[in-house]
């Protein structure tokens, strides 16, 4: 692992010990989970999103509720035990599509 990385998972830690709070997550069998996590919104390409930054690893089709709203889990990238995550607003219409 670089320093970089290293540096990177420290950095990671620290926002959670001081600014992370509880989410539950639902994973794609219906269970549900309690993590901790700290959401921050990125913006990218001209486009917003939320990325969630934690230490627990969170199977892919789950989703979480963050400020009201579901949104859908997508992994982003991992170093020394911290994740990262971006979020994706869920809809009724979207979940429908997919189980057509």
């Amino acid at each position: 692992m670089s320093d970089f990385d290293e540096n990177r998972a420290d950095a990671y830690e620290a926002i959670l010990d001081a600014m992370g709070d509880e989410k539950t997550v639902i994973s794609p069998s219906e269970e549900s989970s309690v993590i901790t996590a700290y959401v921050k919104a990125r913006q990218k390409g001209g486009l917003q999103r939320l990325a969630m930054i934690t230490d627990s690893k969170i199977a892919e089709q789950s989703t979480v509720e963050h400020k009201g709203n579901t949104y859908r889990v997508s992994f982003q990238s991992g170093c020394n035990g911290m994740f990262e995550y971006a979020l994706m607003m869920e809809s009724a219409s979207k979940r429908r599509d997919w189980a057509e």
